[in-house]
């Protein structure tokens, strides 16, 4: 198997692969959200803490969060 790396582009390559498996989340992680907000912290939710989503969009919705702080 072959794992490319998003940001450089590196393969890495696995041969002993016997077996994979994969899941996706459905639901946001975002336990933190509501014990904080409760506390009086505001929130900016982003990546999987806003909605499961790929590695490129939570990225990119982290350093829209970091423009706006």
């Amino acid at each position: 198997m072959d794992c490319v790396n998003v940001y450089t582009g590196d393969v890495r390559r696995i041969d002993d692969l016997a077996f994979l498996a994969y899941a996706t989340p459905r639901l946001p992680a975002d336990e933190l959200d509501r014990p904080l907000r409760d506390v009086g912290i505001e929130v900016l939710r982003v990546g999987d803490c806003r909605a499961p989503r790929d590695l490129l969009h939570a990225t990119q919705e982290g350093h829209e969060a970091g423009c706006t702080v």
